[in-house]
């Protein structure tokens, strides 16, 4: 904010002053714009430490594990197996 507020972006070097390009917000307004965007960034932060030391705290369960095989293999993992008929 105090970056682009100090660059002035909206004001045209040359064809537009800095007085004719102030908006008629009453400082009042914009202090409370401030502060309540303020308290949803601040909001926003902490919801998502919360979540993130939630999911941390819970570690991987077994769904992150390969599921165990129903038969145990029989002659290495190149066997042929037998064709039923």
């Amino acid at each position: 904010m105090v970056r682009e507020g100090g660059r002035q972006p909206w004001a045209v070097y040359g064809l537009l002053k800095t007085s004719d390009a102030v908006s008629g917000v009453s400082p009042s307004t914009m202090l409370a714009s401030y502060l309540g965007f303020g308290l949803l960034l601040v909001g926003l932060a902490l919801t998502d430490w919360y979540l993130l030391s939630r999911f941390a705290r819970r570690r991987p369960g077994r769904e992150f594990l390969p599921e165990p095989a129903d038969e145990p293999a029989v002659g290495g993992a190149f066997a042929v197996s037998a064709v039923r008929s």
